[in-house]
């Protein structure tokens, strides 16, 4: 078995690192988008603001699609060059604290993008209008239409902007906590004359060795390292799903499922 230290992805053409100006740029610059996304709403189309002529509703849907979509793009890969770090070592201390700071971020995104939803959802009627009017409401026709649909099962905005910021402490703490505690597990396990200690993904990759020995054993060790932990991952589990569960019962859901098959 190569015991050698696994090989890095160069994400050196994203971010230079973690700490670099160009990386903190990009920080700054979903600040400022953010802050610019949400006096938008305020002004334009928050309660209050109702437009009635279709051909000014299409504008502030183009609008709408266009600021979002710069956003989360720009979101979605600071989110994602973070986490590629914490998924292949989750004992990184600066990136561990980059994501709890970027995660106050990408909350208010993800709250801004309800009140976008439902004043979508109140535009349903007059959807194929927007749509046959514009280029860009056409693109992303079934983006409106099945925003617009979704929005019914919308808590009032007080409470949405409630479970969003308990989301962090919530079920998104139970998920972190279940994989810190996965990923820094170490298995004693004798290979090579020797008694190495593995992580779980080095101890599963055994179950492939030639030797059936080795692979009965790795099987054997690695059922015995998850019977040692589940105690905390149940916890994880029952801590990640009584949230759905209760936001799902309060959106008025029918079921545990209904949310992941009606958005399927």
């Amino acid at each position: 078995m190569n015991t050698k230290k696994p090989p890095r992805w160069d994400l050196g053409n994203i971010y230079p690192s973690l700490k670099s100006p160009e990386f903190e740029t990009a920080l700054k610059t979903l600040a400022e988008e953010i802050d610019a996304l949400e006096s938008f709403i305020d002004e334009k189309i928050s309660t209050g603001n109702t437009e009635t002529s279709v051909t000014e509703l299409t504008k502030l849907a183009e609008e709408i699609i266009n600021r979002f979509n710069e956003s989360y793009e720009l979101a979605e890969t600071i989110g994602a060059y973070i986490y590629s770090f914490i998924s292949t070592d989750s004992f990184n201390k600066l990136a561990t604290k980059i994501l709890s700071q970027f995660e106050q971020t990408e909350i208010r995104l993800r709250m801004l993008s309800t009140q976008a939803q439902q004043w979508i959802g109140s535009l349903t009627s007059l959807l194929p209008k927007i749509i046959s009017n514009s280029e860009i409401a056409k693109a992303h026709a079934f983006f409106l239409e099945e925003t617009a649909e979704q929005s019914k099962y919308l808590m009032s905005a007080k409470e949405e902007v409630l479970a969003a910021e308990l989301s962090l402490s919530g079920s998104s703490g139970w998920e972190k906590l279940q994989g810190t505690i996965t990923s820094q597990m170490k298995i004693e396990f004798e290979l090579d004359g020797k008694v190495q200690e593995l992580s779980a993904p080095a101890l599963i990759n055994l179950h492939s060795h030639s030797d059936e020995e080795i692979r009965k054993r790795a099987y054997e060790a690695e059922m015995k390292a998850w019977k040692e932990i589940e105690e905390p991952l149940a916890a994880c589990m029952n801590g990640i799903k009584g949230t759905v569960n209760t936001l799902n019962k309060k959106r008025g859901r029918e079921d545990a499922l209904h949310a992941s098959l009606d958005a399927a």
